[in-house]
């Protein structure tokens, strides 16, 4: 396939349209060159699924991008300008960036190495438990399992069982008849019910009660369920990906978590780097959340200043991903250039140039977290006190976000906000 536009359709309304969005996106029509557009008629494409289908393709076999949209759709015109604006912008992060598959950016040699693992395992119902700090994409790497497999079609659905109150989690995952506890109206599926011959996605499994952890491997073990003051059984075929902070192994010899279904859950297991250890991605993902917020944020920002890639590639990443999109977009709505300057990132980035001799990035056992000698900012020596006393305290309880705050003598909201602002959790 030549790289171009192909339109399945000879409406002479939907040819306009597609016109003029196109022109609005730079792309010259009846060109013969790359951004050439093709317009035909394809019955073996079109009608095979949906004679009323149109389906837009365009890039060459590597960068291709395509989206099907429906002809009988009263509001066809705003249908085709998303549908096309979608696809152009899809493709242009292809272009951009090669390396780049789903929603991964693969340059890193142990990222290689995870997409190689996950591409093998993708096509077995096999569970799979993500390990990794906070931040560094777990579920998208569980979305990545489940776009590559023969699930892809049905639903993926993702819980963090850590988030939610134990009286609720019951319902969320298995669902409830009505009348089986105050509130409960109607019927109500689960997660697990939704995402029937899709993929459901747990994060933070070893914060599940020992309850739930029973009936959660009751379904591994039968593939059925019993909704919350039900009687029957619902038989289901659904994959599940876990993810976890915790050092489950050692909360299985202390009772806090079922041996049984650990190794139930832990067939295959997937460790995801920090981002302090893919330091040549760093820029590569900075780029790649510009170009993925350009047009949410009505921006023009192209890049950074030198002084700020250094920043970047140099800073230790405690957050991880999380905290890089979150620094990304604050640069890009305190900039008025084309261009985020060191100016614009965070205080705690000014001091990480050049301190990689000194290992300050490393944000986990620093020689001296209040070295001065290089940055007397205030503000900028509070936020790494913060952070660290913050990582302690989540360390010394387990994750335990309330009684963690009551360690730091602060209330659980002013916590999760501070978790949220330095983008570590």
């Amino acid at each position: 396939m030549t790289e171009g536009w192909q339109i399945l359709t000879d409406n002479q309304d939907d040819q306009r349209a597609l016109s003029k969005v196109l022109a609005e996106a730079g792309i010259v029509i009846a060109k013969k060159d790359c951004c050439s557009v093709i317009v035909s008629k394809d019955t073996s494409i079109a009608r095979a699924s949906n004679p009323n289908a149109l389906h837009l393709t365009y890039g060459d076999n590597n960068t291709k991008s395509d989206r099907v949209i429906d002809l009988s759709r009263p509001d066809l015109a705003v249908d085709l300008c998303r549908a096309i604006k979608h696809i152009v912008d899809n493709y242009q992060l292809k272009k951009r960036f090669p390396k780049v598959t789903g929603s991964l950016i693969l340059k890193n040699a142990q990222m290689l190495e995870i997409y190689a693992t996950i591409k093998r395992i993708s096509d077995f119902n096999t569970t799979v438990m993500l390990l990794g700090e906070s931040g560094t994409g777990k579920e998208v790497i569980a979305k990545e399992i489940h776009n590559l497999s023969p699930r892809r079609d049905f639903p993926f659905m993702a819980i963090n069982c850590g988030a939610i109150p134990e009286n609720l989690l019951e319902s969320e995952l298995f669902g409830h008849k009505r009348g089986s506890f105050t509130d409960a109206y109607r019927d109500k599926p689960g997660l697990l019910e939704q995402a029937n011959h899709g993929t459901v996605f747990l994060d933070e499994i070893g914060e599940l009660p020992l309850l739930l952890q029973a009936k959660l491997l009751r379904f591994l073990q039968e593939r059925e369920i019993r909704r919350v003051g039900g009687d029957e059984t619902i038989p289901l075929d659904v994959r599940i990906i876990s993810a976890t902070l915790k050092d489950l192994e050692k909360d299985t010899l202390l009772g806090f978590f079922r041996e049984d279904l650990f190794y139930r859950l832990n067939v295959v297991t997937v460790d995801l780097p920090p981002l302090r250890a893919r330091r040549d991605e760093i820029l590569d993902l900075a780029h790649f959340f510009i170009e993925k917020k350009r047009q949410k944020l009505f921006s023009t920002v192209q890049g950074f200043s030198p002084d700020a890639q250094r920043a970047l590639t140099s800073y230790a990443w405690p957050g991880n991903i999380r905290e890089l999109e979150n620094v990304v977009e604050r640069g890009m709505v305190l900039t008025d250039s084309e261009t985020i300057d060191l100016v614009h990132l965070p205080a705690r980035l000014h001091g990480a140039i050049g301190d990689s001799v000194k290992n300050f990035g490393a944000m986990t056992q620093p020689n001296d977290p209040l070295d001065c000698t290089d940055n007397l900012s205030i503000k900028h020596h509070q936020e790494i006190l913060e952070r660290r006393l913050i990582e302690e305290a989540i360390k010394k309880t387990d994750n335990n976000k309330t009684q963690a705050a009551k360690l730091l003598e602060i209330s659980l909201r002013t916590l999760v906000y501070k978790i949220k602002d330095y983008g570590m959790g």
